[in-house]
């Protein structure tokens, strides 16, 4: 596995040239940061030369979040250091190629182990892997993760079916409860919330913000999503770039 200190080498380039930009862990952060998370985490793999940077988006303003990995709820995709074709796992012959190829290497000395450029690989072995992950950084995430700076622009982005189509916030119960809350829509995240209810009615947005939308406690929920916003900032360690504002249900 790569290490942090690989990470802070790989990322001088970048952070030099953007100082818009902190690195805190394996997290290249855009701050300040204010509702929304908006970064490219670096991270790490079976193989300790081998990174695996992707560029992720979300909000802070809910609880025991997961936010630190590119599938799963979280907005976000991995950053290809080539423009390769995905291989097709389905098949039981390009799953036996690659699994001799990586044992293979496995067996060398990490400063002798290489993997096909077809792979698309973030190798720390590569000289010029700064060079070509903080290009690639600057070209394709910054860009699109910088045009976030309210929980608007985060509704439009996450609400793109053709970029997200497992993921897209129309169709998630369990993350557009508190994006619609925090907007003020509250017959939605009562909606929602209720869907979630039965689903899950252990979950804390069942237990704590259900309540609080069937009372229409408008700044019982606001003071609700800042405390879970502030939790989350402490849990990522991001105390020093947050910047606390208002929610748009509060204005």
């Amino acid at each position: 596995m790569t290490t942090v200190a690989q990470v802070k080498r790989v990322t001088r380039p970048l952070l030099k040239r953007n100082p818009d930009l902190a690195l805190v862990g394996r997290l290249v952060v855009i701050k300040p940061v204010h509702h929304l998370l908006r970064g490219i985490f670096i991270g790490r793999t079976p193989d300790p030369i081998v990174f695996e940077p992707a560029w992720i988006a979300n909000f802070l303003f809910k609880p025991v979040p997961s936010y630190i990995a590119p599938w799963g709820e979280i907005w976000g995709d991995c950053l290809d250091a080539t423009r390769r074709v995905q291989p097709d796992f389905t098949k039981l012959s390009v799953i036996r190629a690659r699994t001799r190829i990586v044992a293979a290497q496995m067996k060398l000395p990490i400063h002798e182990r290489r993997y096909p450029k077809s792979w698309g690989e973030w190798e720390a072995n590569d000289p010029t892997i700064a060079a070509k992950m903080c290009k690639v950084i600057e070209q394709e995430a910054l860009p699109m993760l910088r045009g976030l700076r309210s929980i608007e622009d985060f509704v439009a982005f996450a609400a793109d079916k053709t970029r997200f189509p497992r993921t897209h916030l129309e169709g998630n119960c369990r993350e557009a409860p508190f994006v619609y809350a925090a907007q003020g829509d509250i017959a939605a995240a009562l909606a929602t919330c209720t869907r979630v209810a039965t689903q899950r009615p252990d979950a804390p947005i069942v237990k704590e913000l259900l309540p609080l939308l069937r009372d229409g406690d408008r700044s019982g929920v606001a003071k609700l999503l800042h405390v879970w916003e502030a939790a989350a900032v402490k849990r990522l360690k991001l105390e020093r770039y947050w910047e606390p504002t208002p929610f748009p249900i509060e204005l």
